[in-house]
């Protein structure tokens, strides 16, 4: 087999580079450690120690998302070890529309919960699904009512891990089985260990 030439190497190198002159590797490694900041930052702001940008972030939160605010470092957390894992787990922009359709549904479905009555109320208190939650959650309460909302927010809700994990329903379903099955086992594993340790 022909070894490659020097020249060669450096072509594919610049190939890979963008117009900026960053390598594919450094626009994602420069990307992975912004969104590892903005996920610390977030803790920081909803826990009142950033100052007055985290003041600011925590409000904004808490209008938009209402009681799921913590999930907002959560979810740049994840977005960025997607990113970092992005070669090992193939991911693609289908699985961050999972992640932003998750969140939505999410939200959606603390709002139907709450229902329409209290909505100005959670709303003006930072409760509830936020204003996501109300954009998602006020048309299908009224064009489908209560369960026909509730039957929507659910199937949105497996099509959003199906999109994140770029999985089959079957593979989800025989996960979470797996999932399960090993949590009945350690909590046996446990159970068996506090009667001997209470028999001793």
């Amino acid at each position: 087999m022909p070894k490659k030439s020097k020249n060669q190497d450096e072509e594919l190198e610049e190939d890979e580079r963008s117009d900026s002159g960053l390598s594919d590797e450094a626009r994602r490694g420069i990307l992975t450690v912004f969104l590892f900041a903005i996920a610390l930052i977030s803790v920081l702001a909803l826990l009142g120690a950033a100052g007055q940008v985290g003041d600011f972030l925590k409000d904004f939160y808490t209008t938009l998302f209402g009681w799921s605010k913590f999930l907002v470092p959560v979810i740049f957390a994840f977005a960025a070890l997607m990113l970092f894992f992005e070669k090992k787990f193939h991911w693609r922009w289908v699985n961050y529309a999972g992640i932003v359709l998750f969140a939505l549904t999410f939200n959606g479905t603390i709002h139907v919960l709450i229902g329409e009555p209290s909505w100005h109320i959670v709303l003006a208190n930072g409760s509830g699904g936020g204003y996501i939650g109300m954009i998602l959650g006020y048309p299908l309460l009224m064009y489908l009512g209560f369960w026909g909302g509730l039957v929507i927010l659910a199937t949105l809700f497996v099509v959003s891990l199906l999109m994140m994990f770029n999985t089959s329903i079957q593979a989800l379903l025989l996960r979470t089985k797996e999932s399960h099955d090993d949590l009945m086992d350690k909590l046996a594993v446990k159970a068996k260990e506090m009667r001997s340790d209470s028999d001793g």
